[in-house]
């Protein structure tokens, strides 16, 4: 499958590959600091298998997605 990334450059994989392993493959503190990504224009989680070429953007609390999707996680935990 190819992964098409933010910038242009694409990424091959054999196999069915989690959300998290693809981050972890373009950079390891990228992938520590990553809170969801888009896969295809659409905002997944970091355990979404993905299976078929697509466009692949890691979304951190550096960028508006990023922390939007930071904030509803911790308005859910303070509801608990």
């Amino acid at each position: 499958m190819k992964v098409t990334l933010k910038d242009g450059s694409v990424k091959q994989f054999d196999n069915t590959m989690l959300a998290i392993d693809i981050a972890k493959s373009i950079s390891e503190g990228l992938a520590r600091n990553a809170l969801a990504v888009s896969v295809n224009g659409k905002l997944v989680g970091l355990n979404e298998p993905i299976s078929e070429d697509c466009t692949f953007e890691v979304h951190t609390f550096k960028d508006e997605i990023g922390k939007e999707v930071y904030r509803h996680t911790c308005s859910h935990v303070l509801a608990q």
